[in-house]
C-alpha cells in the first residue's frame, strides 16, 4: 500500500474534477465563446455528414442536422458573437488578432499567410474576446 506524501490528502478525499468545476462561478460569456470555437470545428464534419445523409436518401436527417447547426449559429449571433476564420489571410492582416503557434516553409506561398487555423478569432460587437491560434506559412529562403 502506498502512503500519501506529506501535505497531500488521500485520493478519496481529493475533490473530483466535476466538483472543482461546480465550485467555480459560472461564466456564461466564456461558455458561449467555447461553443463558438466548437461550432467552427464541427462545421466541416457536419457538412460532410449532411451530404452523405442526402446521398443515402435520408434527406430528413440531413435537414435536421442542418437546422440544429444553423440554430446554434443564430444563437451565437443573437449573443453578439461572430466567428472570424483567418485561413489564407496575410500575416499583417491578422497579427493583432491571433497567436502564431508555428511557422512552416511552404514552396509557392506568396508572402506570409495563415495556412492552418487551430482556433478561430471570436469577436463580440467588434471586440476580440478570444484570439485565434494559427500556423503561418512562408516561402523557403533562397
Amino acid at each position: 500500500m502506498l502512503t500519501p506524501l506529506p501535505d497531500t490528502k488521500p485520493a478519496e478525499e481529493q475533490p473530483s474534477p466535476g466538483a472543482l468545476r461546480a465550485s467555480r462561478e459560472p461564466d456564461p460569456a466564456a461558455a458561449l465563446v467555447r461553443v463558438a470555437v466548437a461550432l467552427y470545428h464541427y462545421q466541416p464534419a457536419a457538412h460532410e455528414i449532411e451530404a452523405k445523409l442526402e446521398a443515402a436518401g435520408d434527406k430528413e436527417a440531413a435537414a435536421r442536422s442542418r437546422v440544429v447547426r444553423e440554430e446554434i449559429d443564430e444563437a451565437l449571433k443573437d449573443g453578439g458573437l461572430a466567428i472570424d476564420d483567418p485561413q489564407g489571410k496575410p500575416f499583417a492582416e491578422v497579427i493583432e488578432n491571433v497567436s502564431v503557434i508555428a511557422w512552416r516553409q511552404q514552396p509557392g506561398v506568396a508572402g506570409e499567410i495563415v495556412c492552418q487555423v487551430l482556433e478561430p478569432i471570436v469577436r463580440r460587437g467588434g471586440t476580440i474576446v478570444r484570439r485565434g491560434k494559427v500556423v503561418m506559412a512562408k516561402s523557403p529562403s533562397p
